[in-house]
């Protein structure tokens, strides 16, 4: 119970895994610059610096920096912005087959009538069978 508000199970467990999920793809990230032959205190000040996208720099993001590197810092940027979870949820989405998608759109379209039987009044010149739902 903190400040009279109890908490339950599902909720602290939720917020665990968000701050594991994000510490993991800093620390890996953080290897990833310190393999690649930055200092260790460098990497990860970088790297949590573009997850949290605070705009502060160690000097490694340059234009001579790898390309790999790069998308590194623009994914952690990313994620930094919209969280770990709902980053991880969007790419997840993006494996539904387009024809999948219309399918869905298709069956929860729905026609709608006019409200009264009289036409629709337009300037002169224009006809009212533009307007018209098939």
């Amino acid at each position: 119970m903190i400040d009279g508000n109890e908490f339950g199970g599902n909720i602290i467990i939720a917020n665990l895994v968000l701050i594991i999920v994000s510490l993991s793809v800093v620390l890996g990230a953080g290897v990833m610059f310190w393999f690649s032959g930055f200092g260790l205190v460098d990497s990860m000040f970088e790297v949590a610096s573009a997850f949290g996208t605070v705009g502060l720099s160690a000097g490694i993001a340059t234009i001579a920096l790898a390309a790999h590197l790069k998308l590194a810092l623009i994914v952690l940027m990313i994620m930094g912005r919209v969280e770990s979870i709902p980053f991880f949820v969007a790419l997840s989405g993006l494996r539904l087959k387009t024809g999948d998608r219309a399918a869905k759109v298709e069956e929860t379209a729905q026609v709608v009538e006019p409200l009264t039987s009289e036409p629709f009044k337009t300037e002169p010149g224009i006809s009212n069978d533009e307007f018209k739902v098939n």
